[in-house]
C-alpha cells in the first residue's frame, strides 16, 4: 500500500532531526504521566478528574486522545513517521492545553505547551526531513 504523498513530503535537510527527537521524547513522557502514571504521574483516574475539573467533557474519552496522540505522536516524530499528520495533531493538543489549562493570557504559564505547539507547527510544514521514515519512503 502506498502512503499518500501529502503525508511523507519531506525535505532533505538533516537540521529537522534534534528538533523531531526532542518534542518526540517531551510527548511520549508527558502522554505517559497521564495514560500510565508513569515518571511520576498522575495517572489515567487523577488526569480524568483534572480533565472534568477543567470542563473538558467527556474527560476520559478526551484523555484518551490526548495522551494516545502525545504517545504515539511521539513515536511517529521520533521516527519521522508520517509527521506532518502527527505536527497538525500534536499542535492542535497543545493548542487545546494552551486555551483551557494553562494561562493562555500569561507567557510564563503556557510557554512549555506554546513552544511544543510551535515546533509541531514547524513539523507539520516542513516534515521530517532526511534521517526518517517519510524521507526514505520518497524513494520507494
Amino acid at each position: 500500500m502506498k502512503i499518500p504523498v501529502f503525508l511523507t513530503n519531506t525535505s532533505s535537510t538533516f537540521a529537522l532531526l534534534p528538533l523531531r527527537l526532542g518534542l518526540g521524547i517531551s510527548m511520549i513522557y508527558h502522554g505517559s504521566k497521564k495514560l500510565f502514571g508513569w515518571f511520576g504521574g498522575n495517572g489515567l483516574e487523577a488526569s480524568t478528574a483534572f480533565f472534568a475539573k477543567q470542563g473538558l467533557e467527556p474527560a476520559l474519552q478526551l484523555v484518551l486522545l490526548a495522551g494516545g496522540a502525545q504517545v504515539v505522536g511521539g513515536i511517529a516524530f521520533i521516527l519521522g513517521f508520517a509527521t506532518r499528520f502527527w505536527g497538525a495533531v500534536i499542535a492542535f493538543t497543545m493548542g487545546v492545553a494552551v486555551y483551557t489549562v494553562h494561562d493562555w493570557q500569561s507567557w510564563g504559564d503556557s510557554e512549555k505547551p506554546m513552544l511544543i505547539l510551535l515546533g509541531s507547527l514547524t513539523l507539520m510544514l516542513a516534515g521530517a526531513g532526511r534521517l526518517s521514515v517519510d524521507y526514505n519512503s520518497q524513494k520507494v
